[in-house]
């Protein structure tokens, strides 16, 4: 049987089949991982019928270079209206909120949506019904709430007669009509679904819905048969409809529709391209190296090939041997390599952080299962019939007269081609990976802006609900997060506090918006730039450790009742006001100047703050909470160190402030860059691998061509040795044709990095390409792994005994 008959060859020649079978697991291994994680990125349908007729909805302005934004929810409703060969266009907005209970409240996820936006995903409830039409409408039962299906069962017990009941958030109380089904969470992680309707019920100060007020995602489907090209065609001419009728609006505005698939992936697709390059790397370098181990073996059986067909075997009898063991033999490695994708997908599941989408779940799913096995067969297959060939084809006199030395010439020539393309792939890999490593070591040393070390965020949900004017509004909050603060600022260790709504590498959303600033003649100017704003108490600089550079950051006397004010960043004083003195000037921020969102007069100048993985040239515009209604999301802490219990400490000191208040997280600063920073860590870890294991199996390679040279010269080496050669000549002999094929390696390696490493910098933002020194780094490694591979080839050449070898010729 086959299986035995791999046994008994793995047992007499595992020398041979314990590396091969080590470099087709790790080869199939790091393929299948790679295929798992790109399969669930970019092919995996998403839980929705027919998802792939599913897209979103953007606005494009090209007055402002083609500026990228969300919907306006009076836009849906008119393409809604006017467009044939795509439906169900609807807004959604997700936030975290307080459900209330007879045990307390529950931090839930709240999603917002249009009636539109379940009817285009095509999911009916599990129980009870989805939103009444009239929900839509202003006035209607907009006081509808549909469960998740886990907190169905978590809040509610399982409960079917949950339906009917009335259930409390922060602002108002809803009607149960729903329970999604278990796999349902749209857009992502929702536990519970309100109609988009019920925010404009609610009695907040602010304006209601604008045509100009394009935040909203939204989601619609393809009609039957409409075809993208198409689809987008008319979604044009109602676009250019709108700017006609609306010219004060949407001039300039134009509507892009784009695959769900697309919106979601959109960011991540470019280092999953990388990624499945240095796979694909990787995965020739393996089977390079497989072809050359069997190569090998071949030509070393090849006098006993000859002496079964002196004996009478026949071709077919020759070659069924080497092709079922070839087969075998991948097949074995493919299944050690899928244990090992499975094992790298878990680990690699656990790398990534929780804030990403839901339906990004990492599996060895049986679509990449079948793929690892059938790519283990082609490999068998195809290793298995360049040995069965050449053991089929063998000439019976050359290679009993010839013995050893009929494995040279033309064939021990392409298997030093094939090292030496290993260790220039291997180079390759390297640069790559030190790229994206020395890349990430650059965001994590970068000056933030603020100082990171022993800052503590609190992230809290506030039970508090304030109504009145703004003022009043801002009063209310502005005194409820100062109790807090105090009580947090009695606890041991902490050195001073602040609250915020946003967050760097938190809350913090870089968006473009539209600024006003009065000129010199006192005439408006507008811009529109990237800005990033925040609502922030007295004390946020001093704690965050922002240096403070012109002017005065917010005081005491910055009340609800007093002219508002606003701090800036250096960017945004050299932007807005250029040679100007910043301090002073007057600026607004908002689409139309109100008494409700006036102009703010600048007080003061900070430092830029780096508020996520990779930007530049931000506004930053800071306001003070005690003039603006803040319900307030952070608490940040500067502390001494890590006191013992912390954690702790800081919920009760909430809670004895406000009961209702509850702690959603609570992690130190840098805790968080990390965090934001998965990619670059994921990304760079996996290359790094994928380079460690290149270069394993190119000196693995080395060490066996090496290995197989002396067997094939052992008659030459004799010779020199009976002539006087010393085993040191031997031995440098055999090392300097290693190197040699090293350095031609290192030589076609050093082209190659240089496309890769503009490629990976094309693709990638934020990363940059690299100096000499680590060529230099990588080739130094590479000679010194090479000359390690070298050594024992060459000890065992230099201890050749000339006598025994001279006798059995």
């Amino acid at each position: 049987m086959p299986v035995l008959r791999f046994f008994r060859t793995f047992w007499r020649e595992r020398a041979f089949c314990i590396p091969a079978i080590i470099t087709i697991a790790v080869g199939i291994g790091a393929t299948t991982a790679v295929a798992s994680f790109a399969y669930a990125v970019l092919l995996r349908p998403f839980p929705y019928p027919e998802s792939h007729r599913l897209v979103r909805l953007f606005t494009v302005l090209t007055e402002e270079q083609g500026a990228g934004r969300n919907m306006s929810l009076l836009d849906i409703r008119d393409v809604n209206e006017r467009a044939t060969l795509s439906s169900n266009f609807g807004a959604y907005n997700d936030y975290d909120s307080l459900l209330q209970g007879p045990d307390g409240a529950q931090v839930v996820s709240v999603s917002e949506l249009n009636l539109q936006v379940l009817r285009a995903l095509g999911i009916a409830p599990a129980l009870g019904r989805l939103f009444a039409a009239e929900a839509e409408l202003s006035g209607g039962p907009v006081r509808e709430a549909i469960l998740s299906h886990s907190l169905w069962k978590s809040r509610f017990g399982g409960d079917p007669n949950v339906l009917g009941q009335n259930i409390v958030l922060r602002r108002a109380s809803y009607e149960v009509v729903g329970v999604m089904p278990a796999d349902f969470s749209f857009p992502d992680r929702t536990q519970l679904w309100l109609t988009m309707e019920s925010w404009y019920e609610l009695p907040l100060d602010g304006s209601p819905q604008q045509r100009e007020q394009r935040a909203f995602p939204t989601l619609g489907r393809l009609a039957p048969g409409a075809t993208l090209a198409q689809a987008q065609a008319e979604i044009d001419r109602i676009a250019a409809g709108l700017q006609r009728e609306h010219p004060e609006t949407n001039r300039g505005v134009e509507v892009n529709l784009v695959p769900l698939r697309d919106a979601e992936v959109g960011p991540v697709r470019p280092y999953v391209r990388v990624l499945a390059a240095g796979v694909t790397l990787l995965l020739l370098i393996c089977l390079g190296n497989v072809v050359n181990l069997f190569l090998v073996r071949a030509l070393a059986r090849r006098p006993q090939y000859a002496v079964q067909s002196a004996l009478g075997a026949r071709r077919l009898d020759l070659a069924r041997g080497p092709f079922a063991d070839s087969v075998v033999l991948c097949l074995v490695g493919g299944a050690i390599g899928a244990l090992l994708a499975g094992l790298a997908v878990g680990a690699l599941d656990r790398m990534l952080p929780e804030t990403l989408p839901a339906w990004l779940s990492l599996q060895v799913d049986p679509v990449v299962l079948a793929f690892c096995f059938g790519l283990t067969l082609f490999v068998g297959l195809v290793l298995g019939i360049a040995p069965a060939l050449m053991g089929s084809r063998v000439d019976l006199v050359a290679t009993l007269g010839s013995g050893s030395r009929a494995a040279g010439g033309s064939s021990s020539r392409g298997r030093a081609a094939l090292i030496v393309v290993e260790v220039a792939l291997s180079f390759v890999l390297l640069v790559g990976a030190g790229l994206l490593m020395a890349s990430f070591a650059r965001l994590q040393q970068t000056d933030q802006g603020f100082e990171p070390n022993d800052l503590h965020v609190v992230r809290a949900m506030n039970s508090q609900v304030a109504s009145g004017s703004r003022e009043e509004i801002a009063a209310f909050y502005a005194a409820h997060h100062q109790r807090i603060l105090d009580r947090l600022a009695a606890l041991p260790g902490v050195t001073s506090t602040a609250s915020t709504d946003r967050v760097p590498y938190v809350g913090f959303k870089v968006r473009n918006g539209r600024l006003r600033v009065r000129g010199s003649t006192d005439q408006e100017l507008r811009f529109m730039r990237p800005i990033a704003s925040a609502d922030v108490s007295s004390g946020y600089f001093k704690t965050m450790g922002v240096p403070l550079l012109r002017g005065r950051a917010f005081q005491s006397i910055d009340t609800a009742d007093s002219a508002p004010v606003v701090v800036i960043n250096e960017v945004a004083a050299d932007v807005l006001f250029g040679d100007r003195e910043a301090v002073g000037q007057m600026l607004h921020f908002g689409n139309t100047v109100t008494p409700t969102n006036p102009y703010c007069r600048v007080v003061g100048v900070v430092g830029d703050v780096r508020h996520g993985a990779v930007e530049s040239g931000t506004l930053e515009l800071y306001f003070p909470s005690s003039q603006w209604p803040n319900a307030g999301s952070y608490y940040v802490l500067r502390t001494e160190g890590n006191p013992a219990g912390f954690d702790a400490a800081v919920r009760n000191a909430i809670r004895e402030v406000d009961p209702g208040t509850a702690v959603v997280w609570q992690k130190s600063m840098n805790d968080r860059i990390d965090e934001t920073l998965w990619q670059r860590r994921l990304w760079s870890s996996l290359f790094a691998l994928f380079a460690g294991s290149a270069v394993l199996l190119a000196i693995v390679g080395l060490y066996g061509l090496l290995s197989y040279s002396i067997v094939g010269r052992r008659s030459e080496i004799g010779v020199r040795l009976a002539l006087g050669a010393r085993p040191t000549e031997i031995g440098s002999m055999v090392v300097t044709d290693g190197l040699k094929l090293v350095t031609a390696g290192l030589a076609l390696g050093a082209f190659g990095a240089f496309a890769v490493t503009r490629f990976i910098a094309a693709t990638l933002d934020g990363v940059g390409e690299l100096g000499w020194a680590l060529y230099v780094a990588t080739t130094l490694m590479l000679f010194a792994a090479a000359a390690a591979a070298c050594a024992w080839p060459a000890l065992r050449a230099s201890r050749t005994d000339p006598a025994v070898v001279l006798d059995g010729q």
